[in-house]
């Protein structure tokens, strides 16, 4: 059985090293350390190792919707035309409500 002091840190990096490392903000990374309960905290000054950042990344992994696809598209050709049809009706309320008043 390893024990965790056995394995050096490797390197530390601050939260804007880390957040740089990461390409995300420094809240952003802030939260993602929270939800993960990674890195380490001294004080107002935040630290992470190569492990930690690993971790975060892995908790901030999306998984793929299972409904995705399932749900109906339209074609370019489809959107279009109910644009058309919806800016058509549009235009004759407009110009029916007109002709009402004059």
């Amino acid at each position: 059985m390893t024990n965790n002091q056995d394995k050096p840190l490797g390197e530390i990096l601050t939260l804007a090293e880390a957040a740089a490392k990461l390409k995300i903000g420094t809240r952003a990374l802030i939260a993602a350390a929270g939800r993960a309960k990674r890195g380490s905290r001294f004080g107002r000054e935040w630290r992470f190792t190569e492990a930690d950042l690993a971790a975060i990344m892995e908790a901030m992994r999306v998984e793929p919707s299972r409904h995705h696809g399932s749900l109906p598209s339209l074609s370019t050709s489809d959107a279009s035309a109910k644009l058309q049809a919806l800016a058509t009706a549009r235009l004759q309320k407009r110009l029916e409500s007109r002709r009402r008043r004059g």
